[in-house]
């Protein structure tokens, strides 16, 4: 379905609303009867119809020329129902005929209208301040040139985090020259940044799975989640990183998780098994929160808003039986954060 053309009628920030929840309502109907890579690159697309109507909003009788840009989950076509902001803005280069440093304060007043219009239409702020309007998310194409520079000249952590941020780039309308551009510009350039990889490989290894040493699932201990499952950031998160890491690390070219996974296995570099546990894992991560937002929509009027209550899961929920699922999931977890650590050995 042409999630675009659906949208391109809609005048209002609540018909926008209105639609996407309906849409939503009709794909929920699907879960249980499609590859969870299709579900969500088709949530993802949703809402990145919703996002271009909005845009088109924001730029109504606006000459200036300039990319929206995602980044996150739905940069990599994996968001779920709730997801916040991860965005980021290119502009033309400075100092051309139609463009000058002069004409920055418009582009800010353009961002922030855009920002306020994705809050109005359920996409809160990024918690982390991944946004357009942040100066770091911003810029000419020669300006995240130079930013990818600096990053791999000086790999600390906060710069190694800010590239990892950067690879899940994808422009909100596809093949744009300039998103090409940068996206090309890093992959020729972290595969050979050795010191890059092994910094990375090394806090895959320090994020902690939930797994104990006895090889059984490990527990919140205390808080309102007592006894529930860290879903993000005991499994999901690590396993999302280190897929991106040996992406990038080997050249590749894929947005989404899966297409990464993909890639590695059908060019060699991970055998077969390893690839369809990695797979069942993403599946089950990505299921897992799905039905964690669809209870907690069971409790609100509408499925456009964000919460951080799917990040845990209650694996003694009657309703469900995840918990073997699970146990295994994390258990190749595991098994990928040692390949990866021996693998992307610090270099001498």
């Amino acid at each position: 379905m042409n999630w675009r053309e659906s949208f391109a009628s809609v005048t209002s920030v609540d018909e926008i609303k209105e639609k996407r929840e309906q849409f939503f309502q009709d794909l929920i109907k699907t879960l249980n009867h499609v590859e969870m890579e299709h579900f969500a690159d088709e949530i993802s697309c949703i809402h990145n119809a919703c996002i271009v109507r909005l845009w088109e909003f924001v730029k109504q009788g606006n000459s200036l020329q300039m990319e929206w840009v995602l980044f996150g989950s739905g940069g990599r076509r994996e968001a779920t129902l709730f997801t916040d902001q991860d965005n980021g803005a290119i502009f033309p280069s400075f100092n051309t005929n139609t463009n000058s440093h002069e004409t920055l304060p418009m582009y800010r007043s353009l961002m922030e209208r855009m920002a306020k219009q994705l809050e109005l239409a359920g996409y809160a702020p990024c918690s982390g301040f991944v946004m357009a309007v942040n100066p770091r998310w911003n810029g000419t194409v020669e300006e995240f040139f130079a930013r990818i520079d600096h990053y791999l000249a000086y790999p600390d952590w906060d710069n190694a985090r800010f590239l990892m941020i950067m690879a899940d780039m994808r422009s909100l309308t596809n093949h744009q020259p300039n998103v090409e551009q940068i996206r090309t510009y890093m992959l020729d350039r972290i595969p050979h940044a050795k010191f890059l990889h092994w910094l990375v490989a090394n806090h895959s290894w320090s994020q902690s799975i939930a797994l104990n040493v006895l090889g059984n699932i490990r527990y919140i201990s205390g808080g309102p989640y007592r006894g529930w499952f860290p879903l993000k950031e005991g499994l999901y998160l690590p396993v999302i990183n280190m897929i991106r890491l040996w992406s990038l690390a080997f050249g590749f070219d894929a947005y989404s998780s899966w297409e990464r996974s993909r890639l590695l296995f059908e060019r060699g570099v991970w055998d077969r098994e390893l690839y369809q546990n990695v797979k069942r894992t993403l599946d089950l991560c990505y299921n897992l929160r799905i039905v964690r937002q669809l209870q907690i929509a069971k409790e609100q009027p509408t499925l456009s808003f964000v919460t951080d209550e799917d990040l845990y899961v209650d694996l003694e929920n009657p309703e469900h039986t995840w918990k073997d699922r699970v146990q295994q999931a994390l258990l190749t977890a595991k098994q990928l954060q040692k390949l990866t650590s021996s693998h992307f050995r610090k270099p001498r």
